[in-house]
């Protein structure tokens, strides 16, 4: 028998018989990978960033995870990747170069290198430029320059503030080089936005000529920009007629009048008919007279302190006639429950119906056709009232307006829309008024009134599809801290949110009593130009026969926001009885209001806008 012998060497074993030898070992892989970039160059300004794209591809069997790394970057300048997406054997990473304003300018070649396990690394250059930044500035231009205004005039100039390179710090506006006499007045005085106006008045007293100011802008870390503006303030040579015409104001009205030509002494003047004329010479001039009307013993003292150019320009008409407004309409309501009332409102008329009081009266309607307004509320407005409107009424006097039913569809949801009270003061109390403009006789009605607002409450007016062209909302706010209340009125057609800004607020007034037979007041405040319209201070006799006071004055007049209006001393002028003021030991309580904005037009007009302010007391 033969005998199969099996052998084992190192490291191999060899089979007996039919045993099959062991697989050869796999070849070396071929794996690899690519990098491309979707720019070559790039160029960033100091202050930006910009991204590229990175496309990493693997091929030759290679499936494993690869890195991305910039090489070479500059002092200032770095690299940050995002977006990473594998789609297959692709992946795409977004690297976005931030370049710091202190980089230095010029040009680096970049190396972006790809590296994976097992497979050569990828590279791909890139150029990247950093080029300077511009440096952030701003300039000033006027609009409105040269201005020409006469010796007691006013005017106002536009101020653009141009920003560049990203500029937008807060920029202090002044003026500099204005005579005494020339007052100007910026608004705002320090901005982060583009624009100001410049206000101002020249003093009756201010010579004629032509004056060159500087407007001078500070900013923290920039140079001053400059404007240079003229203003030519011309004469007012002629003596002036001046004519107060008291024709339709009754009889007896007027019972005294003087004038004050300049710092002369008052002349007693008469005034046949009502018409007191007299001739001024003087930049500056006065006028004052007393009241009282027929059958009462009240008496008022009225004082108007005007520029020459003021006082002559024409005729200065008191109690102007007035349409005749005879008409006396009726009227019932239904639909109220609870303790629901209506605001009612027909050519300007008011009526104030309610569920224990539902039929009214309305005195005064004018003639022609009018339009009716009718708010039906709780207390306060609120979103589930409604509104009546009915167009071209001409109801005859005695008569009745068809009832008014505020659950049939003739009544209407109102619009409501939110109202944003910007410029208020801390511890003001706020309130607002809504009205209602109708027709182009801009007939005015009360909607409704809220004695206690936020500065960021919801208002109420009539739906668009209810409104005509030439109808408007007007809004009333106002703004109360102690003695002191600002009001703004603004008028539009379409409830929208909207903003309404506060005037400025009175300087803080100081009041003394200067002596003599009678009460004479001395009130010393400033006010800011927006006011532009005569500043009043009114005081009173608070026990006896009321006795009155009213001190008007024009902002020209004062020529300067810093005013200071007196009782003047009228004892000895011929005619004048002490007795008319109130009395020297007697308290008075007085009031400053300065007027501005929109005071004379129509208030039937987009944006028209009328601010108020006033101070309160006692002495």
């Amino acid at each position: 028998m033969e005998r199969i012998v099996c052998a084992v060497a190192v490291g191999l074993l060899i089979g007996c018989g039919g045993a099959t030898p062991p697989s050869p070992p796999p070849p070396p892989t071929t794996g690899v990978i690519g990098l491309g970039l979707n720019v070559g160059n790039t160029a960033i300004q100091q202050g930006n960033s910009t991204p590229i794209t990175a496309l990493i591809t693997r091929a030759g069997g290679f499936t494993g995870a690869v890195t991305l790394s910039v090489e070479g970057l500059p002092a200032g300048v770095t690299a940050t990747q995002s977006g990473e997406t594998t789609s297959g054997t692709t992946t795409t990473i977004t690297v976005t170069f931030a370049v710091g304003l202190g980089a230095t300018p010029g040009l680096t070649n970049l190396i972006l290198r790809a590296r994976g396990s097992g497979v050569a690394d990828a590279v791909a250059s890139l150029g990247l430029t950093v080029t300077t930044a511009p440096i952030p500035s701003y300039g000033i231009t006027v609009t409105g320059s040269p201005l020409t205004i006469p010796q007691g005039g006013n005017g106002q100039m536009a101020l653009t503030i141009a920003r560049n390179a990203g500029f937008a710090g807060s920029v202090a506006l002044a003026v500099e080089g204005a005579p005494v006499g020339l007052t100007t007045s910026l608004t705002p005085t320090a901005t982060t936005g583009t624009s100001a106006t410049l206000t101002i008045i020249a003093g009756a007293s201010l010579a004629a000529g032509t004056y060159s100011l500087t407007i001078r802008g500070t900013t923290v870390g920039l140079a001053d920009q400059l404007a240079v503006i003229q203003v030519t303030v011309t004469a007012v040579t002629a003596s002036g007629e001046a004519r107060f015409d008291f024709s339709t104001c009754g009889t007896p009205f007027v019972i005294w009048a003087a004038y004050r030509d300049g710092s002369g002494a008052w002349t007693p003047v008469d005034g046949p008919g009502g018409l007191y004329r007299f001739s001024i010479a003087s930049p500056l001039a006065a006028f004052a007279y007393v009241t009282r009307p027929s059958g009462s013993s009240v008496t008022t003292t009225v004082v108007h302190f005007m520029t020459r150019a003021e006082m002559s320009v024409g005729p200065i008409v008191f109690c102007p006639a007035l349409p005749l407004n005879s008409k006396i309409i009726n009227g019932s309501v239904t639909g109220l429950t609870g303790q629901q009332a209506v605001l009612l409102n027909l050519g300007g008329a008011f009526g104030n119906p309610s569920v224990l009081f539902p039929t009214y009266t309305v005195a005064g309607v004018p003639d022609g056709d009018r339009d009716l307004v009718a708010y039906r509320f709780a207390i306060v407005p609120a979103a589930t009232d409604r509104i009546i409107v009915r167009r071209d009424l001409n109801i005859p006097n005695g008569g009745s307006i068809p009832p008014l039913d505020f659950a049939a569809a003739e009544a209407v949801a109102p619009a409501n829309a939110n109202l944003t009270i910007s410029g208020t003061v801390a511890g003001e109390a706020l309130g607002h008024e809504m009205y209602y403009l109708a027709r182009p006789s801009c007939d005015r009605g009360l909607l409704y009134p809220v004695s206690s607002s936020a500065s960021s409450t919801p208002i109420f007016g009539i739906p668009a599809s209810t409104q005509r062209a030439d109808d408007f909302h007007q809004l009333k706010i106002s703004a109360a801290a102690g003695p002191t209340s600002r009001s703004v009125t603004q008028s539009f057609h379409g409830l929208v949110d909207r903003t309404v800004t506060l005037g400025p607020t009175l300087g803080a007034p100081t009041v003394t009593s200067l002596g003599g037979g009678y009460k004479r007041l001395q009130a010393s405040f400033g006010f800011p130009v927006d006011y532009t319209a005569p500043v009043l201070f009114r005081y009173l006799q608070t026990t006896g026969v009321p006795r009155f006071v009213e001190l008007n004055a024009t902002p020209a007049w004062f020529g300067t926001t810093a005013a200071v209006l007196a009782m003047p001393d009228f004892t000895g002028v011929t005619g004048w009885l002490d007795t008319w003021a109130p009395g020297a030991a007697l308290a008075a309580r007085w009031t400053i209001l300065a007027t501005g904005g929109d005071v004379t037009g129509s208030a039937c007009r987009e944006g028209f806008r009328f601010i108020e302010a006033t101070a309160t007391g006692t002495n």
